[in-house]
């Protein structure tokens, strides 16, 4: 592939990002220090100060904005490089209502509300401020009685799946879709909106829709970014069906997500 213009996705969570703590793997640092030899877009479910935690974490950014561009909240807040944003898709104001009241009435889950640029927590549960404070958010309470909010996502988190197949359950009726994004979050998005729709909006927006990509990714909501993708990377501790899409799976834990990539692709 090197005699081809390439564009690199990649997910965090569980991908780029390896623990808990948000820690980047050495080798990984190095690379983006150092520069990649092609574009390198993030693709995530996170909010864009979320995004930005891990690499302020682990000493990649220094105040600047992000440089790379951006398909946040599972393609629903599109940003070219810098933080420049370019598309938004959020949900129907009375979707977005109507989720917030369904919401309000469950007391064992956390729920962050997804706007722009706020996010908003409803409800307060041990398990749902740890993920909270794990994924680097710091909402702001919602209010009872402050009506909608221009919501691109909403995140049901709790340790218990029975409390994600609950919700997923009160939330079927509306014109979302949802996935189960990592062992501890339910994420609803409108209707069409996903990581590879997003991708594949961002890619005409930054005129670079003729490119070879690669997508790189763990879990359910990079299904979509593999089946847009031109070749597909997940590492080792991917889901099953997630590794079975691959066309290639590596582990990171060695040399870390990059440099594995770059051996294969050049």
């Amino acid at each position: 592939m090197h005699n081809e213009k390439i564009v690199l996705a990649v997910d965090l969570d569980g991908t780029l990002v390896h623990n808990d703590e948000n820690e980047i793997h050495p080798r990984d640092i190095e690379i983006l220090r150092a520069g990649l030899p092609f574009p390198l877009i993030l693709a995530t479910g996170r909010s864009l100060a979320s995004t930005r935690y891990p690499f302020e974490k682990n000493g990649l950014l220094d105040g600047q904005p992000l440089p790379y561009p951006l398909v946040l909240n599972n393609g629903a807040l599109l940003f070219s490089p810098n933080e420049e944003p370019e598309a938004v898709f959020p949900f129907a104001d009375e979707v977005a209502a109507e989720m917030i009241r369904i919401a309000s009435g469950y007391k064992d889950a956390t729920f962050l509300l997804q706007s722009i640029p706020e996010v908003y927590q409803l409800g307060e549960t041990e398990s749902g401020l740890r993920a909270v404070r794990k994924y680097g958010y710091a909402p702001i309470r919602y209010r009872p009685g402050q009506g909608a909010v221009p919501l691109t996502k909403l995140m049901v988190l709790s340790d218990r799946r029975q409390d994600l197949d609950a919700m997923a359950a009160a939330f079927a009726h509306l014109p979302v879709e949802g996935i189960y994004s990592l062992n501890d979050i339910y994420e609803l998005s409108p209707v069409g909106v996903n990581k590879g729709e997003g991708l594949k909006r961002l890619l005409d927006i930054l005129g670079w829709s003729d490119v070879k990509l690669i997508a790189v990714g763990d879990g359910e909501n990079d299904a979509s970014m593999f089946s847009l993708a031109d070749y597909s990377f997940a590492p080792l501790n991917g889901r099953d069906y997630i590794r079975e899409m691959a066309d290639s799976v590596i582990d990171p834990r060695l040399d870390g997500l990059l440099a594995p990539i770059l051996e294969r692709i050049y």
